[in-house]
């Protein structure tokens, strides 16, 4: 006979999760889990109907009886908990707190002693009890190496924190499905419960013990000891071989030598260089930092006997350091040097001996540079014309006649009368034609004063020759803003009003109505403000004509106010110089590229490729079929070839990688696991096709720093930092001030590159940039140093970028070291995209040295594919964006002409107008 059954509706997981909880307190609820097996498909409870008895009990719960309205099947519990509570968690991840369970008294040994050595995370502990034969350790701030180590010792499981309830753990390698209320699971007290994805939910009374309770430090036995002063034990100096790193002092006897490399570089070369002379013929040249030229360092490290720098003014020969390794003071000490600086070297027979290089008599090394002519100087004569070709009787179109003016003769090309006559146009208003050599020699020219201008961008005069060679070409717009500049840079109103009034029924001005008496103002004023129509340049300086034309302060003062924040959360746009360049505003790699560049980056991409010779097969198959993707969907045609494979002897998680990639096109990523979506999208290019520069820059292409509303509030602070410093206050330094903390001061660096790219960059906060900080592996130290390399960049401050990416890369240690994958991840995605915009020439060697230390922890965590492949896929991605450090310097030239005009803004608020 069947028994009677009664239900109980079970609305959603919490509810679910809870009543199996209270099951094991409350034999009342052990029933069955069964479901409806049509829409809405809903969850019950199944009692036996005696439950209805113990009215107490029901009053207590929070669930009521009901009755299924549709057929119902039994679900057993591990089924339920992995549909509606649980998910695969492919990533494998462990929280920042955990619970370890094990049995293997070696395993929880292991740990406690392991994290005491390192003296990492807090722990906690519970003994076994007569029915429990397990441990569990509770740990805050975990080491991955430490458990690593522990999992080849014994059986040990991990349970990481929920993300909503803290005393419920849920078994690494799942998460849950969506939000767990604690107030419906109603855990109280020392309850603690752990969640598989397999077995009912376990729920202990723990009373945890500090670690700290049951290790023991073994003390010595303590000596007595009689001091006596006057002792002394002389320890030797020796040289011995070390890692070769990058020289910064060169010993040279050769001067024949010394004067061939110099023959072969431009004097702005030597910039950064400073020498010692002495009266044996000895030539010690020292480079000063970011300004060395890197090609000049180079040749000098080829040719001649090289020193590394330790500290700040001790030198070693390269490859060399000091046995026992002493610091700078002690060596100063030693040497009574204080203010000079001290060269150790070897002579024949290995007998160390130490330079004294007096700072008094350090100079410039151009200072002892002489330059001599090795030819005679020639002198041409005075063209005298021989020729009359003024023939009477034939009419040549045109006619070229001699011309003698003042007893000057040259040759006059005179329109031909009898030819239709052609409108002469405006240089500031139509397009000139030249012929192509004439035009060829305009584009150097322009080129040249471009060069000119990223050097000296304040320079009035260079911006009249810009705006010259602009009208020539027949980029008359670009001839305007660049003219309007130039009396902007000079305060030059007078001639500024002038241009306009000159110029107003010009194509690119278009505002005649400006200049006349009886046209309504208010329409003049519309279209003036037209962003649409014109850009902000345009509007601005028309704006203050029309104030100074019908003196209206508060139409100047308006204008005065947007520029001063260079039209922030308005609609105008900067002018761009397309004759500068093409991409400022957007990094698109165009689809239609020439056959020539295509077959350039394929070359690229086998060089990148040949990395995997040694690689596994399944490594190699993965990567490449990887990187032909991206090219794929960048240019829209196959431009690799691929290797087929048998993946059946591969690990699983190399299979399955190569399923995806295999099945890439008919993948709904909205519909896979997190980490697998992020590494697809990568490869789509989705992120990249069409971001701005400035994300590109700012480096929001990549996952948030710090939190994930850092921009957000950041944006409104810098707000409020650049009024301050535009209304002349000076409270704004306090802000970049140097911090305590390593998260302080990337903070207010990223801050500053922030404030930076919107509103440009503004001489006076140049000197808010700090200086690298190397040898810190700390993640934030990371973010710092690339947001300071950015800050360069902007500032066009020279920097040696191979020591600045040799250091960089010096930080990131191997795999099993205690270092987390995370903050590796996070910290070289930093690093890439600096080399992204980098123009260093060897950018590829330093792409081979990030990839090699990418395989390293690819061979170490397979279990982390998608993560590391991720990282490969930017470095892939930056072979294909090739052309992005040209985009650096011409956005570099947009922001710092932005900043310009506002500099101007702020002067004309702080002095008034005058014409």
């Amino acid at each position: 006979m069947l028994k009677k059954q009664v239900y109980l509706r079970i609305p959603n997981f919490n509810d679910a999760l809870a009543a199996k909880l209270l099951s094991n307190q409350y034999s009342q609820l052990q029933g069955d889990f069964v479901e409806e097996v049509k829409y809405p498909w809903s969850l019950w409870l199944s009692l036996p109907e005696k439950i209805q008895s113990d009215e107490s009990f029901l009053k207590a719960i929070p669930w009521k009886f009901g009755i299924p309205e549709i057929k119902t099947r039994k679900i057993k519990w591990s089924d339920l908990l992995k549909k509606i509570i649980l998910e695969e968690d492919r990533s494998q991840k462990i929280t920042q707190r955990i619970i370890i369970k094990t049995s293997n008294l070696k395993v929880f040994m292991h740990l406690i002693f392991k994290h005491f050595q390192l003296q990492q995370g807090q722990i906690f502990f519970t003994s076994p009890s007569e029915k429990a034969n397990f441990y569990l350790l509770k740990i805050t701030q975990p080491s991955l190496w430490c458990i690593h180590l522990a999992e080849n010792i014994g059986q040990l499981d991990i349970f990481n924190e929920s993300d909503d309830v803290e005393q419920l753990f849920i078994k690494r390698g799942w998460k849950q499905r969506g939000k767990i209320t604690s107030t419906t699971l109603n855990i109280q007290g020392n309850a603690t419960i752990l969640l598989e994805e397999n077995t009912s939910p376990q729920a202990y009374t723990v009373y945890w013990k500090s670690a700290n309770e049951i290790i023991d430090i073994k003390e010595t036995k303590l000596q007595q000891l009689v001091a006596d002063d006057a002792q002394r034990i002389t320890v030797p100096l020796c040289l011995i071989e070390n890692e070769r790193g990058i020289p910064s002092l060169w010993k040279i006897k050769d001067h024949k030598k010394l004067i061939k490399v110099i023959s072969q570089v431009h004097y702005n070369q030597l910039a950064g260089f400073r020498a010692w002379f002495d009266n044996n013929g000895h030539i010690f040249i020292m480079s000063e930092g970011r300004l060395a030229d890197s090609a000049l360092r180079s040749q000098l490290t080829a040719v001649f006997e090289s020193y590394c720098k330790y500290e700040s003014r001790i030198f070693f020969p390269r490859g060399k350091s000091l046995m026992p390794g002493l610091p700078e003071r002690m060596l100063v000490q030693v040497y009574n040097s204080r203010g000079d600086f001290l060269c150790f070297d070897e002579d024949t027979n290995k007998k160390l001996y130490v330079w004294r290089l007096k700072s008094s008599e350090l100079k410039d090394l151009t200072f002892f540079l002489q330059y001599s002519a090795q030819t005679a100087i020639r002198e041409i004569d005075s063209f005298q014309n021989q020729w009359d070709l003024n023939f009477p009787d034939i009419i040549p179109n045109p006619i070229v006649v001699i011309k003698d003016s003042g007893g000057k003769k040259g040759i006059e090309i005179r329109e031909d009368k009898s030819a239709p006559s052609k409108q002469k146009l405006k240089k500031a208003a139509k397009k000139k034609m030249v012929i192509k050599d004439t035009r060829l020699n305009y584009i150097e020219k322009l080129k040249e004063v471009d060069s000119l201008l990223v050097e000296d961008i304040a320079n009035a005069n260079l911006w009249q020759q810009r705006a010259q060679l602009s009208y020539d070409l027949g980029n008359v717009m670009c001839g305007v803003v660049a003219h309007l500049t130039s009396c902007i840079i000079s305060n030059n109103h007078s001639a500024l009003l002038s241009f306009l009034q000159k110029n107003s029924n010009a194509r690119e001005l278009d505002i005649p109505e400006l200049f006349i008496d009886d046209h309504p103002k208010g329409k003049i004023l519309a279209k003036i403000r037209d962003c649409k129509m014109y850009k902000a340049e345009l509007s601005y300086v028309l704006q203050l004509c029309f104030a100074h034309r019908f003196n209206d302060e508060d139409v100047r003062n308006n204008a005065l106010a947007a520029m001063r924040i260079g039209y922030a959360r308005t609609e105008y746009k900067f002018h761009i110089f397309e004759d500068f360049d093409k991409s400022v505003e957007k990094v698109v790699q165009s689809s239609k590229i020439e056959e020539e560049e295509l077959v350039a980056i394929k070359k690229k991409s086998l060089e990148f490729l040949s990395g995997l010779s040694d690689a596994k097969l399944e490594q190699r198959v993965v990567i490449e079929r990887q990187f032909a993707l991206v090219l794929q969907n960048n240019f829209g045609k196959e431009v690799l070839p691929l290797e087929d494979a048998d993946p059946s002897s591969w690990m699983e998680e190399w299979q399955e990688i190569l399923q995806y990639l295999q099945n890439y096109h008919s993948i709904e990523t909205d519909k896979v696991d997190d980490t697998y979506k992020i590494w697809l999208e990568k490869l789509s290019l989705k992120d990249l096709k069409n971001t701005s520069f400035e994300n590109i820059f700012t480096g929001d292409v990549y996952r948030p720093v710090f939190n994930f509303d850092f921009k957000e509030k950041t944006t409104k602070e810098v707000e409020v930092i650049y009024n301050d410093y535009a209304n002349g206050g000076t409270g704004w330094r306090d802000q970049f001030s140097h911090k305590y903390t390593a998260f302080d001061n990337a903070k207010n660096q990223r801050k500053l590159l922030y404030l930076i790219t919107q509103y440009g960059p503004l001489p006076d906060f140049e000197d808010c940039i700090y200086d690298f900080v190397f040898g810190d592996i700390h993640f934030n130290t990371i973010i710092m140093n690339c947001d300071i390399y950015r800050l360069h960049l902007m500032y066009n401050k020279k920097i040696n970028e191979r020591e600045f990416f040799d250091e960089m890369l010096a930080i990131f240690p191997r795999p099993n070291s205690g270092y987390s994958l995370i903050d590796f991840c996070d910290g070289m995605e930093n690093v890439i995209l600096c080399l992204f915009l980098s123009s260093y020439q060897k950018r590829d060697d330093i792409f081979m040295q990030i990839f090699d230390k990418i395989l390293e922890w690819i061979d170490f965590y397979p279990s982390y594919l998608t993560e590391l492949l991720t990282l490969v896929a930017f470095l892939q991605i930056g072979i294909v964006y090739h052309k992005l450090p040209d985009s650096v310097c011409a956005y570099n030239f947009y922001a710092r002409k932005k900043s310009l005009w506002m500099n101007h803004a702020n002067y004309i608020s702080q002095n008034g107008w005058t014409t």
